[in-house]
């Protein structure tokens, strides 16, 4: 009889007469030496509080882990450890008695090798606190007790915002306190200004207009908003036109708008809207531009005013340093049947507040201004539609920075 290391071979030989016949019987992985077809076997049920913990038998891994039992094991007495990262055992080992046919016990007690605590804060506080890739259920400030000695990585999270650094590595001692700060920066969406130009017997307009309408709903209004000046050519009877003139030549002007269908991203002269994959793709390029400014916008209707107010924040520094803003108050879903077939108007300037010029905006980086701007209602408006629009521009550029909307508060 022979014993090959890893796997029993036992060689048998038979002798007939006059014939030499080799028997070969094999056994599998979890044979326990001696082995055969005769050799005794039970099983060995190994438990741990809490389960989890590998599973050693004679010295030798299992690959299995508590709660689990283990067959094949050969008759006769065998130690068994169990070991889970951060835990004691109790026992260390066991003796266990396996008798053939029938199921040993080996049952253990895990307890905390040894614990400390994480304090963990984050400026702003209130963030929701995750150890080693789980949630805690606790939210800064807070202090993380008994847990095990080592090491662990801690991170926050706080919607609307994002964490620097992105998670910690810290190490716990026994019975001290490791510490876990984080800063959360504010995250700030880039809203991306389209102001187009048109006139309502315009031939080409209703296509370009179109398009931008249906851009600034499918991606919808907290990526990008969008104001529509009017025109008095080729027709100076447009009525929208003919309701705010002045303004509107005064914007015309400063882009020296000589052709319509006009239309600028961000402050820069578009001409491909009548393509509609160009102009989503000319948005889609505009919208991973830094956003400079936080802008928040309120609209509403005091009295017989329209009333827009809010607050401007700067976030970066700007390459011109020549800020303006401009609070708009525009009119949506408009029905009118233009001579060139139009027959819906979806942004459609009413008034530039405090004018076309805008308002100086002297910020340093960190620091924010409040602002409220007011206008009598006219009776050619309909006050259920009015929207507010504010955006930042560079006065010598005409760059927009950063735009805001009440349509991005979910507003239809």
């Amino acid at each position: 009889m022979s014993f090959l290391k890893g796997t029993c071979l036992v060689i048998a030989v038979f002798l007939t007469v006059g014939v030499g016949l080799l028997a070969f019987v094999g056994c599998g992985a979890d044979c326990n030496e001696p082995c055969g077809p005769g050799v005794p076997k039970g099983a060995l049920r190994v438990s741990s509080e809490p389960p989890g913990a590998s599973i050693a038998l004679d010295g030798t891994p299992t690959g299995k882990t508590t709660d689990a039992t283990l067959t094949g094991v050969r008759e006769g007495t065998h130690v068994v450890r169990v070991n889970l990262s951060g835990y004691d055992a109790a026992p260390e080992t066991l003796l266990v008695d396996v008798v053939a046919g029938d199921t040993a016990d080996a049952a253990f007690t895990l307890t905390l090798s040894g614990t400390g605590a994480i304090a963990v804060f984050s400026e702003p506080a209130g963030a929701a606190i995750f150890l080693d890739g789980a949630p805690t259920e606790r939210a800064t400030p807070d202090t993380l007790e008994e847990v095990p000695k080592g090491e662990h990585v801690v991170r926050v999270a706080l919607d609307g915002y994002c964490s620097l650094p992105e998670s910690l590595l810290v190490t716990v001692a026994e019975d001290s306190i490791a510490v876990a700060s984080f800063m959360l920066s504010e995250i700030i969406p880039r809203v991306v200004f389209i102001e187009h130009f048109s006139n309502t017997s315009c031939p080409p307009c209703p296509e370009v207009d179109g398009n931008v309408e249906l851009a600034v709903t499918q991606l919808g209004h907290a990526l990008v908003v969008s104001i529509g000046n009017h025109v008095n050519w080729p027709a100076p009877n447009d009525p929208f036109y003919l309701a705010n003139p002045i303004q509107f030549q005064e914007r015309m002007r400063q882009f020296n708008v000589a052709i319509v269908p006009h239309v600028r991203i961000d402050g820069n002269r578009f001409d491909d809207a009548a393509d509609y994959g160009a102009l989503l793709a000319a948005i889609g390029s505009a919208a991973v531009a830094e956003p400079f400014f936080r802008i928040d916008v309120n609209g509403e209707i005091v009295a017989d005013s329209f009333v827009i107010s809010g607050s401007i924040g700067k976030v970066a520094a700007t390459a011109e340093g020549d800020e303006v803003f401009l609070a708009v108050i525009i009119e949506t879903d408009i029905y009118y049947e233009a001579a060139n077939g139009s027959t819906h108007f979806d942004d459609v300037v009413r008034r530039f507040l405090p004018g076309t010029t805008g308002a100086p905006l002297s910020l340093g980086v960190g620091e924010s201004s409040d602002y409220r701007f007011a206008a009598a209602l006219s009776g050619v408006w309909n006050a259920e539609n009015l929207e507010a629009v504010v955006f930042v521009e560079s006065r010598s550029t005409r760059k927009v920075y950063q735009a805001g909307s009440t349509r991005t508060l979910g507003k239809p």
